[in-house]
């Protein structure tokens, strides 16, 4: 029972959404953690994958339909997808918020696996390179 009650929770750890307030003031350099409101199983996203530089943008909306009660999860393109394109979205970290090497860390810590995306490997020649946030 126990080995079950692990898998379980892991399996939640992997696929579960952090629902956060979107109508929380958000303040420039404040901890995101502080308006999560939940986690949350939503089975058909979560078959979508992570890009750091996803085309999608996921928020949540509350359902108000009588008995109905929790949020729904919407998932919207962020720019324009091309025929053939993988529709991913970002798991955390987002390229332009954290260098490369950030997003690499805290996604093997929280999803134990490396970010393979463009943006990640892509390799930069420029002099300028330690200012970018790939």
């Amino acid at each position: 029972v126990a080995v079950s009650v692990v898998q379980f929770l892991g399996r939640i750890q992997m696929n579960g959404f952090a629902v956060v307030d979107a109508l929380a003031p958000s303040t420039a350099g404040a901890d995101s953690s502080v308006w999560r409101l939940a986690l949350a199983l939503f089975p058909v996203a979560s078959l979508l994958n992570h890009d750091c530089d996803a085309p999608t943008h996921i928020t949540f909306q509350p359902n108000v339909n009588g008995a109905s009660r929790g949020v729904s999860l919407i998932c919207r393109a962020s720019r324009p997808i091309t025929a053939g394109e993988t529709v991913t979205h970002c798991y955390g970290p987002q390229r332009g918020c954290d260098r490369a090497q950030e997003r690499q860390r805290q996604l093997r810590a929280h999803y134990i696996f490396s970010c393979t995306c463009t943006c990640c490997l892509r390799v930069c020649t420029a002099t300028h390179c330690n200012t970018l946030q790939h």
